[in-house]
């Protein structure tokens, strides 16, 4: 049978760790329960918090030091809104800017989907500055240039490029499109 241990512990707001308490790890409490005395119930298993002689979190004990464990509903409302903000939503909310936005959304989801998702739900997020009309202009404009990041995006639309016409490249000719020839043999250079 596992042995049971039980601590009084507060929340060591001093430290910088304001949703914290420190065991062997750190555990999240609610907002509220900042400053209050709380009792932990360690076991093998779980660790229980409780205030007031009622059960207010539960987390899994993790056995690897640095481990963590995140409770979603103890997180503050935009983190639990970032945490539900997956690939299918990006390109849900991309398709209703427009075609330009979910073909950059899409083409961002090529390789590495989950290392992208940060830059996607940035790509979305500059909708709600800039508008939805200025996002898909400014997707339209990074395409057309073969940059679909969300730096390139955000740099069309601070600098307002996306309200400018577009201006197409002239094809290079011979001797810059990499069909010249050289005065000299490589021989002759040594």
């Amino acid at each position: 049978m596992a042995a049971i241990s039980v601590f009084e512990v507060a929340v060591f707001l001093c430290l910088g760790w304001p949703f914290s308490i420190v065991l062997t790890g750190r555990f999240h409490v609610f907002r509220a329960l900042v400053r209050k005395s709380l009792w932990l119930r360690a076991t093998e298993t779980s660790v229980q918090l409780y205030h007031d002689q009622e059960l207010v979190g539960v987390h899994v004990r993790l056995s690897k030091p640095g481990s963590r464990s995140t409770v979603r509903d103890h997180l503050p409302p935009d983190a639990q809104a970032y945490l539900m903000a997956d690939p299918q939503w990006c390109l849900q909310q991309a398709e209703k800017v427009g075609d330009c936005c979910k073909d950059l959304i899409e083409s961002l989801f090529e390789h590495r989907v989950l290392d992208r998702l940060r830059a996607a739900q940035g790509v979305i997020r500059l909708g709600q500055k800039y508008g939805s009309k200025r996002l898909e202009a400014a997707c339209s404009r990074a395409l057309e240039h073969g940059t679909s990041t969300y730096v390139a995006v955000k740099r069309i639309l601070e600098r307002g490029l996306d309200q400018e016409p577009v201006q197409h490249l002239l094809p290079l000719q011979g001797v810059y499109g990499g069909k010249a020839r050289f005065t000299r043999e490589f021989c002759s250079i040594q």
